[in-house]
């Protein structure tokens, strides 16, 4: 990257000076001159015979745009060559050329050096670090094999890009407590609307994913191509999903209940052992990363911590994880050849609507308050009183339940 950025770099400086030799050649060719001469008209070599030496202008346009681009970089180089002005038009670009190249092409020049100090103390230290990583090999008398698979992957991971994490921001940590676990809430909502139970606990309570955010439950982390996430019969203690990159996982009949070796590719927007969420979960297979791979990061203990911390976030926890267990259940009761064991990229598909009616009319009271308290303020619903009056006591029968949908808007859905 920073070799690009000197090669940038450079190629701005050849265009700043080819369009300087532009304007230079420009004006010996098109505006009048004061002396009647121009640069063009001055000889390539002083020749002291009697013969009249070539000019510029007899030589061929290749050769006239070299000298002009020559004339060029001399202005911002301490190099010289033998065209100098000869007319007043010639002699104000030649001082604003010098006054600019004070200003900026030496600023350009600089910015190139630094870079290029820069890129060979990268590379210094570079080659330091592998020395220090062959010698290492050697003292302990490592394989010929692995010592090539290690000096690859070291050479492989060098080279590749990560994702920038928070904690990679330096001014980040200079920020308030309550500043900085408000970014991290925006930065984690999108994600989490699209879990069924943290987008219904988000309604309900408004504080519910700041207080997450505020306890560290959720955070982001970065995996690099052949790093384990978890392997099989270790005790899940978090769950994840996948923002960009990819996750391979694979399950064997030496560790899983499945007939053969089983590999799945969880690309993003794939959750990740969701049952240790509502169960005690010991993972059944052995996730991998195959790309360079950002997970949103979910400790299951603190969590359940949070959700302990408000009463509607608890009872809706609880009926929840019920419903989850219930469909835990009834996979271990199918019977048949295409019982499917429950695995770890096993996560719920099912809509806030369809979890909504399986849970308790308390919490679906709840939901149609939050929905008729923004019907409440609205011009429209002013006049409809006995509409609104109406529609509580239809969710009181069981008859029908409010929600908010994906906009924001209240929806009614008859059971």
């Amino acid at each position: 990257r920073m070799a690009l950025q000197i090669i940038q770099l450079m190629v701005l400086i050849l265009y700043a000076n080819h369009v300087l030799a532009c304007v230079w050649f420009f004006i010996a060719t098109n505006l009048s001159s004061d002396t009647g001469l121009c640069w063009l008209d001055k000889p390539i070599v002083d020749l002291d015979s009697d013969k009249g030496a070539m000019t510029y202008r007899d030589s061929s346009f290749v050769f006239q745009y070299l000298t002009a681009l020559h004339w060029s970089m001399t202005q911002m180089t301490p190099g010289s060559m033998q065209v100098f002005p000869v007319n007043t038009a010639e002699r104000i670009v030649n001082c604003a050329c010098l006054l600019a190249g004070v200003l900026c092409f030496g600023s350009l020049i600089s910015t190139l050096s630094s870079k290029m100090l820069h890129y060979r103390m990268v590379k210094a230290e570079e080659i330091k670090n592998f020395n220090q990583l062959r010698r290492f090999l050697g003292e302990k008398h490592i394989s010929p094999d692995l010592t090539l698979s290690v000096q690859r992957q070291v050479r492989e991971r060098t080279k590749i890009s990560k994702p920038l994490m928070a904690n990679d921001v330096l001014f980040l940590s200079i920020l308030s407590v309550r500043l900085r676990t408000a970014l991290q809430s925006e930065i984690c909502e999108p994600h989490l609307n699209h879990h069924p139970f943290f987008n219904l606990a988000m309604q309900l309570q408004s504080d519910f994913l700041y207080l997450l955010c505020s306890r560290m439950a959720v955070d982001f982390s970065v995996l690099e191509p052949g790093d384990l996430l978890f392997e099989p019969g270790l005790v899940a203690v978090k769950t994840y999903l996948v923002v960009q990159g990819a996750i391979k996982y694979t399950q064997t009949p030496s560790t899983s209940l499945v007939d053969g070796p089983i590999d799945l590719t969880l690309s993003p927007g794939a959750w990740i052992c969701e049952w240790a969420l509502w169960c005690k979960w010991i993972h059944t297979g052995t996730a991998e990363a195959s790309a360079v791979c950002e997970l949103l990061t979910i400790d299951v203990v603190k969590v359940l911590e949070c959700c302990r911390q408000r009463p509607v976030t608890t009872r809706v926890a609880r009926e929840y994880a019920h419903l989850r267990r219930n469909e835990l259940e009834a996979t271990d009761m199918t019977e048949g050849d295409s019982k499917e064991y429950p695995n770890d990229a096993q996560y719920p598909k099912s809509s806030i609507a369809s979890i909504l009616e399986g849970m308790s009319l308390e919490v679906r009271c709840t939901m149609a308050y939050l929905c008729f308290c923004r019907l409440r303020d609205t011009w429209s619903w002013i006049l409809k009183r006995p509409l609104l009056e109406e529609l509580v006591a239809e969710v009181k029968r069981g008859q029908s339940i409010m929600l908010f949908g994906e906009g924001g808007e209240v929806q009614r859905l008859v059971s």
